[in-house]
């Protein structure tokens, strides 16, 4: 299954039903008839529900899709003590104009297994060859 592009990632209808089904949970284990051992089991099934809905959130707020690409950076190559900086490279191969990112101030740290989320997988690869030929 694929989503196309530029469309707004919407769980909404998803969101309500689960929300439903969370408040039912909640109301289950409410409920003074119901065991200890089903109290526990329902309050696991709504850690998960939390957890999903909070999933989908997310990815409604930052508009992950299906088509996102994923990439985990590695541990580095040299020793333990490497680090890896994220740089602008300010439309120059020299490596002295480069500048390191900040957000909020702070530069980004991106250590070994930090997630880099690509919304849309064909909108940087198309760039990057427009760009390599000029």
């Amino acid at each position: 299954m694929s989503i196309q592009s530029g469309r707004d990632v919407k769980f909404t209808q998803v969101l309500e039903k689960l929300t439903k089904w969370r408040h039912e949970l909640v109301e289950q284990m409410r409920n003074p008839s119901t065991t200890q051992p089903a109290r526990e089991e329902t309050l696991q099934l709504k850690s998960q529900l939390d957890q999903a809905i909070a999933c989908l959130q997310m990815c409604e707020r930052y508009q992950i899709s299906l088509n996102a690409k994923v990439i985990e950076i590695p541990p580095p190559n040299n020793s333990c003590l490497s680090q890896y900086h994220l740089m602008d490279d300010c439309g120059s191969i020299e490596r002295d104009c480069w500048t390191e990112v900040e957000a909020n101030g702070k530069f980004i740290a991106v250590l070994p297994k930090t997630l880099l989320i690509q919304r849309d997988a064909g909108v940087l690869s198309s760039t990057a060859k427009s760009n390599s030929k000029e």
